[in-house]
């Protein structure tokens, strides 16, 4: 064995060191960061994961606003035309139980009877009074003899009863009322006009009221009374007329002059034999369009009925 040929042990030790731990510098430039300066965009494909903002730098959604368009004004439903109803469909059928038994029947003066519509409106518009209401009212209850005689005063010696009514609709200037008045009306327990029987309590009616020389109390006018019923639905005017010939008649109120039929035109409410006579049936619309149309193209003004106060107040 010839020892001369191998290396110093010392040497070997430090070749191996040498080789399993570079020096320093060495690893310094093999593990420093590349020179990307000239690399490439990364490619469209490579992902990398959003980083989510803070609460300070989320920002709020858009709101997406439609473009305004323009409303269409909304069209007003056309008025339904007047339709011709079948009478026979609204036929009077009511039952009263009277408070009245049998009396002696007054006679209508002669001269104030009219014969037609025109007569009724030259009667009821004389040359001192041109104003017109036309109103619905309902009787309350009937005062007794010695309050009637308490209200009607010394100026009246007449045996008419009074009323209590509530006032509850102009119709002309189409407004609801709440007003009571004390009503008088002509005849008594024991005589009336024929076909023209009292009032009961509850009943329904329409027509002018109108004041006179007393204050306390006022009368409902016998030449445009009618008495109001709802049939099905819709209110009816019955003409209560002291003759036949007074008829309201317009070719545009399909409805102002309907069929009037036989069990219509005579009913008995308040007294057993005195039965009230109706002389025509008409829509309680188409009478107060009516009115109201050819009264104003008369020229007749329309009353105002907040001053139908009653100053009595016996109850």
């Amino acid at each position: 064995m010839k020892l001369k040929k191998l290396l110093p042990l010392s040497l070997i030790l430090a070749f191996t060191l040498t080789a399993c731990n570079p020096p320093a510098d060495l690893i310094t430039e093999e593990l420093s960061d590349p020179d990307f300066s000239e690399t490439l965009p990364l490619d469209e494909t490579n992902e990398t994961e959003p980083t989510e903002p803070t609460e300070t730098e989320q920002e709020e959604p858009e709101e997406i606003t439609e473009p305004e368009t323009e409303e269409e004004p909304e069209e007003e439903p056309e008025e339904e035309p007047n339709q011709k109803l079948n009478s026979a469909d609204y036929v009077l059928d009511v039952k009263f139980e009277p408070i009245y038994g049998e009396v002696e029947f007054r006679l209508l003066n002669p001269q104030y009877i009219p014969t037609s519509y025109e007569d009724l409106l030259d009667y009821y518009y004389d040359s001192e009074y041109e104003t017109m209401n036309f109103v619905r009212y309902e009787i309350l209850y009937q005062y007794t003899p010695e309050e009637a005689d308490t209200i009607k005063g010394e100026t009246s010696k007449n045996d008419n009863l009074i009323y209590r009514a509530r006032v509850t609709y102009d119709y002309l200037n189409q407004k609801e009322l709440n007003i009571e008045v004390n009503l008088s009306k002509p005849g008594s327990s024991g005589s009336q006009f024929e076909g023209d029987p009292l009032y009961l309590p509850g009943q329904i009616y329409a027509s002018p009221i109108v004041g006179l020389d007393n204050p306390n109390w006022c009368v409902a006018d016998f030449d445009f009374l009618f008495a109001i019923y709802n049939i099905d639905g819709l209110d009816f005017a019955y003409y209560i007329a002291n003759v036949e010939a007074v008829r309201f008649v317009d070719s545009k109120y399909l409805n102002l002059d309907m069929e009037l039929f036989n069990v219509e035109k005579s009913v008995i409410t308040s007294t057993i034999n005195n039965p009230v006579k109706y002389t025509q049936k008409s829509l309680l619309n188409d009478l107060v369009a009516f009115f109201r149309e050819d009264w104003s193209a008369r020229g007749y003004a329309f009353d105002n009925t907040d001053n139908l106060v009653s100053q009595m107040g016996v109850r």
